[in-house]
């Protein structure tokens, strides 16, 4: 009976680790996701052709509101992720 708990329990303590880890790459995915959707945004701004000079502005003030959220989604993100212990996380996640 006794090795059949030690059993569940290295089940439990793996089935854990792995959902640590799991998480982990979701962050970093998360954060590496940022970074590209905001440099995507500012490709954007260089995309359109024949725009007068009204509409070029509006189309610049629209991709630099786009990418500072997006700077700002990630920030939020490694805000809250700080009580993370910085070993445990992908090098692309740590909060300076």
């Amino acid at each position: 009976a006794l090795c059949v708990e030690w059993c569940k329990s290295q089940v439990c303590t793996h089935h854990w680790t792995e959902e640590v880890e799991l998480l982990q790459e979701e962050m970093w995915c998360m954060c590496t996701f940022f970074d590209w959707h905001a440099a995507w945004w500012k490709d954007q701004a260089s995309q359109r052709i024949g725009l007068d000079v009204a509409e070029l502005e509006g189309l610049e003030a629209y991709v630099k509101c786009q990418v500072a959220l997006r700077i700002t989604m990630q920030d939020n993100c490694l805000r809250k992720w700080h009580a993370v212990p910085v070993v445990s996380l992908p090098p692309a996640v740590v909060v300076p």
